[in-house]
């Protein structure tokens, strides 16, 4: 290789090479460790965005959470796709099995209810504070008769899950 081909592939060559061994890339194993070897995971959410309807235009609020919604996940198995989700889902404190998938920085916790409202969290693979991961919880519901208690509109929770082995 001769001439200018030779220097443009040199300054090319030269930023790329920087770039591979100098600039840190995202660890998926985060500071809490690899999520695949989670079992168990409690989340807390103290934060709530809710969305209505007025008069045909789309509103949303955010507000503290009155009291924190908690969401206990058991038995997880990352590789199976599997976990078993205990608290606010069911209403009662047993199990409801749900789905469990791994992407790149976190997992995701899907629960599809029979009665047709769609339930999600996802965990990221990112402290928020020593030991917590930072967490989002989707409610895709909507109800023309608040009932106290229960979910009337679209909501979402945002919030931190402590992990175990």
């Amino acid at each position: 290789m001769a001439g200018p081909l030779r220097t443009i592939v040199g300054v090319t060559a030269l930023p790329l090479l920087f770039l591979l061994v100098c600039v840190p890339t995202p660890s998926y194993a985060g500071v809490t460790g690899n999520l695949d070897s989670i079992k168990k995971m409690t989340c807390t959410f103290s934060l709530l965005a809710s969305g209505t309807w007025t008069a045909g235009v789309a509103r949303a609020s955010v507000n503290q959470a009155g009291k924190p919604l908690v969401l206990r996940f058991d038995t997880i198995d990352v590789d199976g796709g599997t976990a078993e989700a205990y608290g606010a889902f069911v209403g009662v404190e047993i199990a409801s099995p749900i789905l469990v998938q791994r992407f790149g920085e976190g997992l995701q916790f899907t629960q599809m209810l029979r009665s047709g409202p769609l339930y999600a969290t996802t965990v990221f693979n990112q402290e928020g504070r020593p030991g917590k991961l930072k967490a989002v919880h989707v409610r895709h519901e909507s109800s023309a008769v608040a009932v106290p208690g229960f979910t009337s509109t679209p909501e979402q929770y945002y919030g931190e899950c402590e992990a175990a082995r």
